[in-house]
């Protein structure tokens, strides 16, 4: 639907496709902004190209729809050509704006994916909660925001030797066994 109506003459791909909803990044990684990612046809045992949206970061029916918009420019070019000329040509054709890398759909498509979002109705889906069921937390923009954990304290503490060397351990096994130095078999001291 999205590709008839907004790509029109510009979709020429005939190659099958596949979009998937679902998670993309661990939270720890440095993609995890990623939206969405197309894989090559060539990585399909069938041939399809997929595509799949990230869950975590749209909010809305409108803004899964603006990513597939983006994944849909590079399923047309082919995936090797990233985001180059080429892509920024097309997609600027079908009405996103903005860093390549990371688009939006400027107001002529916006309104095109609302009509897309009224003609498809309610989007089966939910915002994802975190294990304890509490939904997700996110900023004014629909990104997730990140909880911060309190930075953990070393648990070890230094011990020292008087020949200089250093070392960790446990509060609770310096206690019970202490340390020798490995180069001049003294004991070694808690340092400060």
């Amino acid at each position: 639907m999205i590709r008839t109506d907004i790509f029109q003459s510009l979709a020429t791909n005939t190659a099958p496709f596949r979009i998937a909803v679902g998670t993309l990044n661990d939270r720890k990684s440095k993609c995890s902004a990623t939206l969405g990612i197309t894989y090559p046809h060539q990585w399909s045992a069938d041939g399809a190209t997929e595509m799949v949206i990230s869950l975590e970061h749209h909010p809305s029916p409108r803004d899964i729809f603006e990513t597939v918009t983006h994944e849909l420019c590079h399923y047309e070019i082919g995936t090797r050509e990233k985001h180059g000329k080429v892509f920024k040509r097309l997609a600027i054709a079908v009405g996103l704006e903005g860093k390549m890398t990371h688009t939006h759909a400027g107001d002529m498509l916006l309104e095109q994916l609302e009509k897309v979002v009224i003609r498809l109705g309610k989007y089966p889906g939910a915002p994802l909660v975190d294990p304890k069921g509490a939904i997700i937390p996110r900023d004014k923009d629909g990104k997730i925001i990140q909880p911060s954990h309190p930075k953990q304290t070393t648990r070890m503490i230094k011990i020292e030797c008087g020949c200089g060397n250093i070392a960790r351990q446990s509060r609770k096994a310096n206690a019970e066994f202490g340390l020798i130095c490995g180069g001049c078999a003294n004991p070694m001291v808690p340092g400060v």
